[in-house]
């Protein structure tokens, strides 16, 4: 538990940092080989939850290939979610290349089965991320 202002995930050169301007109190879990330890099963890397807004962030660290990313973030969803189904799931996956446009077409379709699943769900995947709670 952290109430940092910038809390941040790294892994081989790519990074995810939330801008946590009122310094919420954050929690950091480690997914793969933590929470979910199945080597059988995709999940992403790491979770930060924020009780206070109610928002789980889901994060994937890629050096490319964002379609391996979303589909880790969305089978880490579907598994961790039940337990957790009063937070709203914000999926990110950041590559550091290759990253699609935002309006991508497949990128988009991955968005609306999202959002059709979970009330408010995002998923956004970049180079670069600057997201606020």
């Amino acid at each position: 538990m952290t109430n940092e202002s910038k809390p941040t995930v790294s892994e081989n050169k790519v990074s995810y940092t939330i801008n946590n301007i009122n310094r919420q109190t954050t929690f950091k879990f480690i997914v793969d080989g933590g929470l979910i330890d199945s080597v059988d099963q995709e999940k992403c890397d790491y979770l930060m939850m924020f009780p206070d807004c109610v928002k789980a962030f889901f994060i994937e660290l890629k050096g490319q290939g964002w379609e391996k990313a979303v589909s880790q973030l969305v089978n880490t969803v579907r598994i961790l979610y039940p337990a957790m189904s009063n937070y709203t799931p914000h999926l990110r996956a950041v590559v550091g290349r290759s990253a699609p446009k935002t309006n991508y077409n497949p990128l988009m379709k991955r968005r609306k089965d999202i959002l059709s699943r979970y009330s408010g769900a995002t998923l956004e995947v970049k180079s670069r991320f600057a997201d606020e709670v």
